[in-house]
């Protein structure tokens, strides 16, 4: 259940922040060159995937980077709504990129069966 600017608890604030942590990972494997392989510059076709890659990254980039300054001021006026709004209006094209549903690893989290596990004995 989404909730409109409600002070969230440890366990959503948790799992948003998962959502960054995850979305980073995913960032990192869409890169569009790599300086491990050798790039077929002159590739009409290497270079579409380059741009489709950067497309995605910063579509990503955009959505999150708010999540990531909510984060840091421990989510004060953060508005759940408008956060999913955004992720639902990614166009299909994008969404077939990515490697992870971040909506389904969101409940994950808030139900404990995520993969992200916290030592809270740790500060």
């Amino acid at each position: 259940m989404l909730r409109k600017d409600v002070e969230l608890d440890a366990q959503r604030k948790r799992a948003y922040r998962a959502i960054l942590y995850v979305a980073m990972l995913d960032l990192r494997r869409h890169t569009p060159t790599s300086p491990y392989t050798r790039a077929t510059w002159w590739n009409p076709l290497f270079w579409r995937r380059v741009l489709a890659r950067l497309r995605y990254a910063m579509l990503m980039a955009d959505w999150l980077h708010n999540l990531a300054l909510y984060s840091a001021t421990d989510f004060e006026s953060f508005n759940e709504s408008s956060f999913w709004k955004q992720y639902d209006q990614f166009p299909p094209r994008v969404v077939s990129h990515a490697l992870d549903d971040y909506r389904a690893m969101f409940d994950r989290e808030l139900t404990g069966e995520g993969w992200i596990r916290v030592n809270e004995k740790s500060g």
